[in-house]
Formats: structure tokens, sequence, C-alpha cells
């Protein structure tokens, strides 16, 4: 599965927007500091034509391993949903749709 590092997201920002290296790294760090910042005190973010993020509080509970068989107490934490737009999911739907076709297309 490939993954989308920092340092890729600064570059494309970098060369998007015309930007330094430093400014384009501080406007990225600027995001995730807001983003961080709202979580924590709003519990809940949405951004539009994108995503809604939201805190979870998980209550402790009891848990079993399931190689020993033993009872472990997994802790009590908080989590992030993450809950793709209906925008974010149509896009994702159709690149699907589109490969599809270009492949169909190939063959024919």
């Amino acid at each position: 599965m490939p993954n989308l590092k920092k340092i890729e997201i600064i570059e494309k920002i970098q060369i998007a927007l015309n930007l330094s290296p430093i400014k384009a790294r501080y406007l990225y760090e600027s995001i995730m500091e807001e983003i961080i910042k709202t979580l924590k005190k709003e519990k809940k973010l949405k951004i539009p034509s994108f995503a809604t993020f939201e805190v979870h509080h998980k209550k402790e509970r009891p848990g079993r391993n399931f190689i020993t068989q033993n009872i472990l107490k997994i802790t009590k934490r908080n989590v992030i949903i993450f809950k793709p737009s209906r925008y974010l999911k149509d896009i994702v739907s159709n690149i699907e749709k589109k490969d599809k076709a270009l492949s169909n297309d190939n063959y024919n």
C-alpha cells in the first residue's frame, strides 16, 4: 500500500504554490497544527468536500489474547474516526469505474 510521506506533501505544496521549501513546510505544519488544535478543543472537524474527523472515547474493556487465551484489560483511550464526504466517495467510486473502462478500451 503506497504511503504519502510528509516530505512529499510539502514538495507538492512547494511546486503547486511556487513557494520556498521553508514556506511550504510552514504552511503544512500550520495546517496540521490547526487540525490537531481543533480536534482537541471541539472533538470534531469538518472539512467540506473532503471529510469529517471526530474524536470518540472508548471505555476500558476486557479483551483476549487469542494465542494464550489470557484475558487482558484494554485501556480507555480516544480514537479519531474518519468519515469521508459524499463528494470524496463519489470521486473514489468514479476513479474505479474510469480505470475499468480504460482497461476495457485497451482490449477492444
